[in-house]
């Protein structure tokens, strides 16, 4: 037994000898005894790891639900610390992970595993349920998808034929012109059947039982198109420099189906058939813009130097392209069509597809620009004052919503600039869609296509055959 005077404190020792170390030592002390996760001070032994209270009940938790987490900013290195108030829940327990934390099944899981049908047990297979509100996926369980309608399966039927038509000269000679005549009656009472089918709606709730509305709900919508329209992955894609105008007519059939069977599980489906329609068709054009660009984006990155645009969701095309009809368009007709048209594409190039390239939207972000462009009815010359007043409730609400993202989420100061590339976007988009008619309208394009077949021409309010969407 050593008496007490003799002992010899370590902290003294290494004081009076080193006493820079000191400082170290203190440093050292506190760095060991922090949560491995989250660097919080008040921590404890967790299976021979220093972990804190918070990190221990949320990895109790998480190992015994189903659910796969998303990153909130896509990154999959958020910062994690103890003074932050929102995890982003992916981080946190993949670093968990990382640290050494090991899955124990409690016996709450047991019970749970026991109830459940094999057949409905998590898989690699199925859709991942995010959680978080403010992801930059949907915040609902995406396994509605699975049992939704799949567009795959409809029977598109609309041809694009060709008429020899005879034209008699003023000197008497005649000629033959090819003309190319779209058949797009199936479409439109297609596209109004989805939206006078009250079956279509779906009311979307989170894992908390809300409802979800605005930005959630049309990032979900989105993701239900994508899954719908593009299903081919990159190694499928074809690059090509000839673009068949069959598979673009085909594809916008798709595309019209898709988009007004995922719109029905927004807001959208408040307003009246009439309205419906209206807004349907104010946002058509200016939506297959813009998502073939994004969705193009989306496949090759924003660092891809060269042009990668969908031209259908098979094919994407290049800076250069030529667009024509196989074994109907001689090769002068395609590179005629290609200098008509030569300037407007350049201006997409130019104006849409590289500052969308530039700024690098997420989903949100997407979702936002196509609600912007969906609710912003002050030209919707017919629409109804409730319909009017709805929208401008919704265009509120989705700018606070992006509002909270930027400020909360992200932490963005300043978001200014991307919120004012975002409005300029889709001014650019809709200066595109008038040059573009601008181009039919003063050419001679109509030797070679019927344009009063064309789905645009269809969704002026004063035609006709709309007239039986509204009724």
């Amino acid at each position: 037994m050593i008496p007490n005077f003799l002992q010899i404190d370590k902290r003294e020792v290494i004081r009076r000898v080193y006493p820079s170390a000191e400082k170290l030592t203190d440093l050292a002390q506190n760095t060991i005894h922090t949560c491995l996760c989250c660097q919080n001070p008040k921590c404890k032994i967790f299976q021979e790891r220093n972990v804190c209270r918070s990190c221990i009940a949320y990895f109790v938790r998480a190992q015994d639900k189903f659910t796969t987490y998303a990153c909130i900013r896509g990154t999959n290195e958020c910062n994690l610390h103890y003074t932050t108030k929102r995890y982003c829940r992916l981080c946190r327990y993949t670093k968990l992970l990382s640290i050494g934390l090991v899955h124990k099944i409690s016996k709450k899981r047991k019970s749970q595993d026991s109830k459940i049908p094999p057949h409905t047990l998590p898989n690699d297979e199925q859709f991942p349920e995010y959680e978080h509100s403010w992801s930059d996926e949907p915040s609902t369980s995406l396994q509605q998808l699975k049992s939704g309608d799949n567009s795959e399966d409809e029977d598109f039927q609309d041809k694009v034929e060709l008429q020899v038509n005879i034209e008699i000269g003023l000197d008497g000679i005649e000629t033959e012109k090819k003309v190319l005549v779209f058949d797009l009656h199936k479409q439109l009472l297609r596209i109004s059947s989805i939206l006078r089918d009250n079956s279509n709606k779906r009311i979307l709730k989170n894992q908390s039982g809300n409802q979800l509305i605005g930005l959630d709900a049309m990032s979900y919508a989105l993701r239900d198109f994508e899954r719908r329209i593009h299903t081919y992955s990159i190694e499928q894609i074809e690059v090509t420099d000839f673009l068949n105008i069959k598979e673009l007519v085909l594809y916008g059939e798709k595309c019209t189906s898709a988009l007004a069977k995922a719109l029905l599980c927004t807001e959208f489906v408040q307003l009246n058939l009439k309205d419906r329609s209206l807004l349907y068709n104010n946002l058509w054009p200016s939506f297959t813009v813009l998502e073939r660009i994004f969705y193009s984006i989306k496949v090759y990155g924003p660092t891809y130097k060269d042009v990668r645009m969908f031209f259908d969701e098979k094919h994407v095309h290049g800076e250069t392209f030529e667009v024509g009809v196989e074994s109907i368009f001689s090769e002068s007709d395609s590179r005629g069509l290609y200098n008509l048209f030569e300037r407007t594409n350049g201006y997409l190039i130019q104006s849409v597809y590289n500052s969308m390239k530039a700024i690098n939207l997420n989903q949100i972000e997407f979702s936002f620009m196509i609600s912007q462009v969906l609710w912003s009815a002050d030209e919707v010359e017919e629409l109804s004052d409730e319909g009017r007043i709805f929208s401008i409730k919704v265009i509120k609400s989705i700018n606070d919503e992006l509002h909270a993202y930027y400020s909360m989420q992200r932490n963005l100061e300043n978001y200014s600039f991307r919120l004012s590339e975002i409005m300029k976007l889709i001014s650019r988009v809709q200066s595109y869609i008038a040059k573009k008619k601008e181009v039919i309208m003063a050419s001679n394009i109509f030797v070679h296509f019927d344009t009063s077949c064309y789905y645009d021409q269809k969704l002026s309010g004063d035609n006709l055959k709309l007239l039986y969407q509204n009724n």
